[in-house]
């Protein structure tokens, strides 16, 4: 997993189908136990993020923006772990979480009170955006996650 940084410059934007989006909706449910439940975890919920903004996107989908709630549990669960190859950043507005070298951001964020005091202590390392779109090339990631994931 570590090398699918050298490969997000040669993805391209694939249109997402609604059973893919059902099963990264199914992921984002699961237990994260190390650092590559994570990275599937933040694939499937990248792309969940991308797939509700196309004009495409079921109508289920859309009303049913409920995935994104989890999250912050995802994200306390991430402090309490202190995974190893992940470094999160939770600033004003944004969470950005680099793991294995891809750099997923998320806006829009309950910030409990964990991740409050988290934000606020000297664990919280900035991190400057690194300039990648994940959300375009949310259908290749995925799929490369999840081949990857599924053989380790």
């Amino acid at each position: 997993m570590e090398n699918i940084y050298k490969t997000l410059e040669k993805m391209n934007e694939v249109e997402i189908c609604e059973s893919k989006a059902q099963k990264a909706y199914l992921n984002t449910l699961m237990k994260i136990k190390n650092e590559y439940d994570l990275f599937y975890y933040l694939a499937s919920m990248n792309l969940l993020n991308a797939y509700v903004k196309k004009d495409y996107a079921s109508q289920d989908f859309k009303h049913n923006y409920i995935f994104k709630l989890n999250l912050a549990d995802t994200l306390e669960n991430i402090v309490k772990k202190n995974f190893k190859n992940v470094n999160l950043y939770i600033g004003s507005d944004v969470v950005y979480i680099d793991i294995f070298n891809v750099q997923f951001s998320f806006h829009n964020i309950k910030y409990s009170t964990i991740l409050n005091n988290y934000k606020l202590s000297s664990k919280n390392k900035v991190q400057v955006w690194k300039g990648i779109r994940l959300q375009s090339i949310a259908s290749e990631l995925y799929d490369i996650v999840e081949n990857k994931y599924i053989t380790i």
